[in-house]
């Protein structure tokens, strides 16, 4: 594609890499959508974009084209919840992403690259949720209750260095006085009983212990 200037590439996604999964709607079948599912999805999103902006120039467009849930032989009461949450009140048919794929791979699209053409049926234009509310296996009231309820873990995923900065320089900068203050907030919550650190590599590790030693955090 390079040699010959031109070029398209079309990543297929998913409406889950747009939006969370909405648990609630696969009811008591089993099925939960896994965040390994959703964050993959999401990554094809920006590494479209991170694809379209490498070649810029180049004659290469790239794009993506993220598909609603298309209608197969799926649980009833799944599907009544998915009709639910849609603003055309159904799944989509197999037929009806081979248009956008034709206008992504032709010249119809020739203004557009670096982008996520959304062919949902309308899930990600609005919040409406009228389930089969009988056979949730999550409850919002459910939700609710053990927010007032449970004590709260915090993870907080620590970045201590980059290649644009010295690895000790930025975790003064951004750990010292980022990282720090949010600690020290979320100490002062009664819910709170246990502040998870996660860091990228040893060394990460190795520096969070001693700033955090230092400071007397922990």
């Amino acid at each position: 594609m390079k040699r010959q200037k031109n070029g398209i590439i079309i990543n297929i996604s998913s409406i889950y890499g747009v939006n969370g999964a909405d648990q609630r709607i696969y009811a008591n079948s089993g099925i939960i959508k896994s965040a390994a599912y959703s964050v993959t999805k999401a990554a094809i999103i920006n590494f479209t974009r991170y694809l379209a902006a490498y070649w810029n120039r180049s004659g290469i467009r790239v794009n993506t084209l993220s598909l609603g849930g298309v209608e197969e032989d799926q649980d009833k009461i799944f599907k009544k919840n998915y009709n639910a949450k849609t603003i055309l009140g159904r799944m989509a048919k197999k037929n009806e992403f081979v248009a956008a794929l034709i206008f992504l791979s032709s010249d119809a699209s020739s203004y557009m690259t670096g982008s996520n053409l959304v062919i949902d049926g309308g899930w990600a234009s609005w919040w409406k949720y009228e389930g089969d509310k009988k056979n949730q296996s999550i409850q919002l009231s459910d939700i609710e209750l053990n927010h007032k309820l449970k004590k709260i873990t915090v993870m907080i995923q620590v970045r201590t260095g980059s290649t644009r900065f010295p690895r000790k320089t930025l975790s003064i900068i951004e750990d010292k006085l980022i990282i720090w203050h949010i600690i020290n907030r979320l100490k002062t919550v009664k819910k709170i009983e246990q502040i998870a650190i996660i860091t990228t590599t040893k060394e990460d590790d190795k520096i969070f212990l001693e700033l955090a030693e230092k400071e007397k955090i922990f």
